[in-house]
């Protein structure tokens, strides 16, 4: 099933003006107003290419290691014990 740019555009989280600008190549918003960027453009314009699906790029993204990286886990910092002691 091939998709269109516009519905590739909704499947990675771009708002309607940032794929019509993408689509028209003109300026495109792609920073949330809170600074934190709407989509990986990079990726979005791979998976515009007909060799790269959009299901490449993501699969990317999951790589192991790149969460971790970012977002230490629950056992990084043990939970502080409280009550009576014995």
């Amino acid at each position: 099933m091939d998709l269109t740019p516009a519905a590739l555009a909704v499947r990675f989280g771009l708002r309607p003006w940032t794929v019509r600008a993408i689509l028209l190549c003109g300026p495109a918003p792609i920073r949330h107003r809170r600074g934190r960027p709407l989509v990986r453009l990079d990726e979005f314009t791979a998976a515009l290419d007909p060799g790269a699906g959009a299901r490449d790029t993501q699969a990317r993204k999951d790589a192991p290691g790149d969460a971790s990286e970012h977002h230490p886990g629950p056992e990084s910092a043990p939970l502080p014990q409280e009550g009576p002691e014995p």
